[in-house]
């Protein structure tokens, strides 16, 4: 099987620096990056697009320590395709709003155990195919933003 890297998240660590491409894992690419610092460290959050699978999209992370990133672990894994994991943390607990643009919702998850157990605790919008829904907070709130294909 031919492997293909049409992603590849890279990073720098300001804006003096050239960007340093971070490997793709040896079972797929990353796409669709969110960084995030939670209990003190930082990690980054991204779609995993596996080479064998019918769904292909789960949600991985990969920690960053001593200037580099480590190895990219699964985190989500649903029955259907996953991804633009939206993550970020309120009241010191971690959430995220990954694209389940198959499942036909938006949903938050909380995660209950680090790395790997998240439990959903609530469906924003049902019934409705919905792509990269993000959250903005300005002058106090709340919006989310979304994009619903009208095919």
């Amino acid at each position: 099987m031919k492997k293909y890297n049409h992603w590849q998240i890279a990073y720098r660590t300001n804006k003096e620096t050239e960007f340093v491409l971070l490997p793709n894992p040896s079972y797929g690419w990353a796409a669709d990056p969110f960084l995030v610092e939670f209990r003190g460290k930082t990690y980054l959050f991204a779609e995993l697009y596996l080479y064998k699978s019918e769904r292909n999209g789960v949600i991985g992370y990969c920690e960053y320590q001593n200037g580099q990133f480590g190895e990219w672990t699964v985190t989500m894994d649903r029955h259907w395709h996953l991804s633009y994991p939206n993550v970020f943390v309120h009241d010191s607990k971690l959430y995220m709003c990954p694209e389940s643009y198959q499942r036909e919702d938006v949903s938050i998850y909380e995660l209950q155990e680090f790395p790997d157990r998240w439990r959903r605790v609530a469906t924003l919008i049902d019934n409705e195919k919905c792509a990269d829904s993000t959250f903005f907070r300005y002058e106090g709130e709340s919006y989310l933003f979304t994009f619903k294909p009208s095919f």
